[in-house]
């Protein structure tokens, strides 16, 4: 009899009764023999048995019900789905767990800033861990200017660490720190921004006020580095500085001009992210946006022959440098305009760029396309009311038409 033929005629084999049962011939002999399933032995015929399916059946429901595990009476195709669902569900609690363990408990996700003291948290809000600072916070670095703390893996070693930008009171005495703490709360590295550098006229000492950071996997040669950008707190120089998760120095670069905003994002096809940021070309006096390669990150940018090229250190192999045309409003009232934020946005990017840099809302925004080329830009409305004003004051001897910003053209230079 087959395997399959369960429920119909006569077994002739301890081998063809264990089938019948699921079980090896060994626990069908020992059921007959400890719980009386019913099996009919022949006399004078040693070793030779037989059973009746339906007796069996009959048995097995009043006799093991209770004692075999439940898909042990299933089918195949049963047994097979449920062993499946199983496996899904091992594997979804499984990526579940990796996506959320920094969402556990005892795992820090949030800081808050009190006077002089960083305090870390869980996702249930229970204190961590406090650290306090010789100096007070400065109030208003902390108010959205730009990213001030991460947290995450930076240095591989499975556990969550702290990044934190450090903004003393005392900034014009101080300058910026970086630092990252365990997640015990113990200080594993520091970085301080900036150092003295000169330009053809002037030198700067080493403060320098940080605006912005960011964390971010370069791929596996490279691996996880913060990116923080940094100007001098009373002159143009700009020291971008690339840092691995040991805190290590992995790179600088120079700008004459200040770069207050980063974005991590590919722009290429190479799989690895590249490092844009936003500000203004103090040498051109126009806002910028600069794109650099994690693997080549050094030098100084191109000063265009003025006072501001930054004094020894090599030209900069900047992978783009974006500079975006003044505007009428901006020619007639500000000395620049300037790039304040680039947002990553599906397959392009925005750029948003001020052309009052003390009016926030006056601004062209611009959308550009992978290749950093300008798919299409439009003004706010603040900007187009100011240009209406300066018209009517007679200041702006022309009507603004869409038309008058065909110039407006962002040059690329690789």
């Amino acid at each position: 009899m087959g395997d399959g033929e369960r429920g119909s005629g006569e077994l002739n084999s301890w081998k063809e009764i264990g089938s019948f049962l699921g079980v090896n011939v060994r626990t069908a002999q020992r059921w007959e023999a400890e719980r009386g399933m019913p099996v009919r032995r022949f006399a004078g015929d040693k070793g030779r048995v037989a059973a009746d399916t339906a007796q069996l059946l009959a048995w097995q429901q009043k006799s093991l019900h209770g004692r075999l595990p439940p898909w042990r009476n299933l089918d195949f195709v049963q047994r097979y789905a449920i062993g499946a669902s199983a496996a899904v569900l091992l594997l979804t609690a499984a990526l579940l767990f990796v996506l959320l363990r920094r969402e556990m408990p005892g795992t820090p996700v949030a800081g808050r800033f009190e006077f002089r003291t960083l305090v870390v948290s869980d996702v249930a809000g229970h204190e961590l861990w406090r650290h306090n600072f010789p100096e007070p916070f400065r109030a208003d670095a902390y108010r959205g200017r730009g990213r001030t703390l991460w947290f995450g893996d930076i240095d591989g070693d499975g556990s969550t660490e702290t990044v934190f930008a450090y903004h003393p009171e005392a900034q014009g005495e101080a300058g910026t720190s970086l630092i990252c703490f365990g997640a015990d709360g113990g200080e594993r590295w520091r970085f301080t921004a900036g150092r003295p550098v000169s330009d053809q006229t002037e030198n700067f000492d080493g403060i320098y006020e940080g605006t912005d950071f960011a964390v971010a996997d370069f791929g596996p040669r490279l691996g996880r580095m913060a990116v923080i950008t940094s100007h001098h707190v009373t002159g143009d120089p700009n020291q971008v500085a690339l840092i691995d998760g040991h805190g290590k120095v992995r790179g600088e670069y120079w700008h004459s001009g200040h770069l207050d905003s980063i974005a991590i994002s590919q722009v290429d096809d190479d799989g690895v992210p590249e490092v844009l940021l936003a500000g203004v070309d103090g040498a051109r006096q126009l806002a910028t946006l600069v794109v650099l390669d994690a693997g080549r990150f050094w030098g100084a940018s191109d000063g265009a022959g003025t006072r501001f090229q930054l004094r020894g250190l090599s030209r900069a192999r900047e992978k783009a440098v974006l500079w975006f045309p003044r505007t009428c409003v901006n020619r007639l009232t500000e000395l620049y305009n300037v790039a304040r934020n680039v947002r990553p946005d599906g397959d392009g990017y925005d750029v948003y760029v001020q052309e009052q840099p003390d009016d926030g809302g006056a601004a062209v925004i611009y959308t550009l396309a992978r290749d950093l080329s300008v798919m299409r830009w439009k003004m706010t409305d603040r900007l187009l009311a100011l240009h209406a004003a300066l018209r009517r004051q007679g200041r702006i001897d022309h009507d603004f038409e869409p038309e008058g910003l065909d110039g407006l053209q962002v040059i690329a230079q690789r």
